[in-house]
C-alpha cells in the first residue's frame, strides 16, 4: 500500500509541474523611443479606445490611480509613474514628441499574455548603426547627461545648458542668453541680461553687404498692409524712459557724423552732419547754420511805424523773423527770398503799403505811406508770407 501512495504522489507532482506556463517578464518601467530609436524625452503618450479617437484612461498603480491623458514622458523617455491598463478594455496608443509630431500609433493594445495584438513595449532592436537607448555610445537616462558631439536632428524639448556650437536650424523658442549666434549674413550677435558698462553692447550685430543687388543688414517689411490707427503705432519704434539721458535713435556715418533724436525728442545734427533738403511741409522752431533754406514761411508781426502828418509821408519798420507770432520763424540763410504783406487790424488814418524788402536772412523792412490827409497813419499789425525760390 505504501508503494501505491508513493507512486500516486509522484504522478500528482509531475502533473502539477506540467501545468505551469512560463512567459517573458513584462517591462516594469515603460520607456518610449522616437523613430530613430532614441529615448523620447518630453514626449507624450495619448491613449484611446481601440479603433477610435475616444480618450480612455491608464492608471499609475494597481488600485486605479488615474494617469493624465496625455501622459508626459520624462527626459529619458520613461513614464513618470506606472502604466496599468483596464483589463476589460482594448487600447490604442499614440506617441508624439514634445512638438506634437506623431512618432507612432499602435492599435488593439490589451493585457493578454501573448498574441492577440498585445504590444511589446520593450526597447526596439538596433536601427542601422545606432543602438537603442544610446547616442554616440553615451547612455541617456533620466539621471545622467549627454556629452556630445551630437550630429543630426533633435526633435522635442531640450532643457538645460548647451556649451559649444549649434549648426543648423532651430525651430521654436530659445529661452536664456546666447553667447554667439550666426544667422545668414549676420557675423555676430551678443546679449547681456545685466546693466552695460562702457564698451559693451546689449545687442551688437555686424554685416558686410556685397554684390550689386539691393541689400539691407536689417530689413523690416509688412506681411500685409497695417491698418492700426493708434497714435504711437510704428513698424520700428525706440522708446526711452522718463529721466533717460540716452538718445532713443541715431544714424551715424563714418567719422560719427549724422543725425540723432536726442533724449528730449529733438532731431539734432551730430558731428559735421547736415540736413540736405528739399524739406516739404511746415517747419516749427528755429534753424541754426542753415544754408539756402528754401520754401514758404508765414507769420504775424506787430505794429507798424507812424507816419508824419503830411500827405505822402513815409515811414519804415524793421522786423525780425524771430518776432513772428504765433510761432517764431527761422528766416533764411540769404536775402534771396520774396515777401508779401498785408496791413491788419483797425487802421489809423489812410496808411497804404509802400514797399517791403530783405535786410538779411533774419530781418526785413516794411514801409507805409500816408495816402491822404493830415492825420498820421499806422497799422496795429501786418501779416506776411515769405518764399525762397
Amino acid at each position: 500500500m505504501s508503494r501505491y501512495w508513493a507512486a500516486s504522489f509522484l504522478l500528482l507532482t509531475s502533473l502539477v509541474h506540467a501545468q505551469v506556463t512560463y512567459v517573458l517578464s513584462p517591462v516594469a518601467h515603460q520607456q518610449f523611443f522616437d523613430s530613430s530609436g532614441r529615448p523620447l524625452g518630453g514626449g507624450r503618450l495619448w491613449t484611446y479606445l481601440a479603433g477610435t479617437t475616444t480618450p480612455v484612461s491608464t492608471f499609475a498603480d494597481n488600485i486605479g490611480t488615474l494617469n493624465p491623458n496625455p501622459l508626459t514622458l520624462d527626459s529619458g523617455g520613461f513614464t513618470p509613474n506606472g502604466l496599468y491598463l483596464d483589463a476589460s478594455k482594448s487600447y490604442k496608443f499614440t506617441v508624439t514628441n514634445g512638438l506634437g509630431s506623431i512618432m507612432w500609433t499602435q492599435d488593439n493594445v490589451n493585457t493578454s499574455g501573448g498574441g492577440g495584438g498585445a504590444l511589446n513595449l520593450s526597447s526596439p532592436p538596433p536601427i542601422g548603426d545606432v543602438a537603442p537607448n544610446t547616442i554616440q555610445g553615451t547612455v541617456v537616462t533620466a539621471t545622467n547627461r549627454f556629452s556630445g558631439p551630437l550630429t543630426g536632428n533633435v526633435t522635442g524639448n531640450l532643457n538645460g545648458s548647451v556649451t559649444g556650437n549649434v549648426t543648423g536650424n532651430v525651430t521654436g523658442n530659445v529661452t536664456g542668453s546666447a553667447g554667439s549666434v550666426s544667422i545668414s549674413g549676420l557675423t555676430s550677435a551678443t546679449s547681456s541680461p545685466t546693466a552695460l558698462t562702457n564698451g559693451n553692447y546689449g545687442q551688437y550685430w555686424q554685416w558686410q553687404l556685397t554684390g550689386g543687388s539691393p541689400e539691407a543688414g536689417l530689413g523690416i517689411t509688412e506681411s500685409a498692409a497695417s491698418t492700426n490707427t493708434a497714435t504711437l503705432s510704428a513698424l520700428l519704434s525706440s522708446t526711452t524712459l522718463s529721466g533717460s539721458t540716452v538718445p532713443p535713435f541715431q544714424a551715424l556715418a563714418a567719422g560719427a557724423n549724422g543725425l540723432r533724436v536726442n533724449s528730449s525728442g529733438n532731431i539734432v545734427a551730430v558731428g559735421s552732419g547736415n540736413f540736405i533738403g528739399p524739406l516739404t511741409g511746415n517747419v516749427t522752431g528755429t534753424a541754426s547754420n542753415a544754408s539756402a533754406l528754401a520754401g514758404f514761411q508765414s507769420g504775424h508781426f506787430g505794429p507798424t511805424c507812424v507816419t508824419a502828418s503830411t500827405t505822402y509821408a513815409i515811414c519804415t519798420t524793421t522786423y525780425n523773423f524771430s518776432s513772428a507770432t504765433p510761432t517764431s520763424l527761422p528766416g533764411y540763410a540769404d536775402t534771396g527770398y520774396r515777401i508779401t504783406c498785408n496791413l491788419t487790424g483797425t487802421l489809423t488814418s489812410l496808411p497804404m503799403m509802400y514797399g517791403v524788402g530783405a535786410v538779411s536772412g533774419s530781418q526785413f523792412n516794411l514801409s507805409i505811406i500816408l495816402a491822404n490827409g493830415s492825420t498820421p497813419a499806422s497799422a496795429p499789425g501786418v501779416d506776411c508770407m515769405f518764399y525762397h525760390p
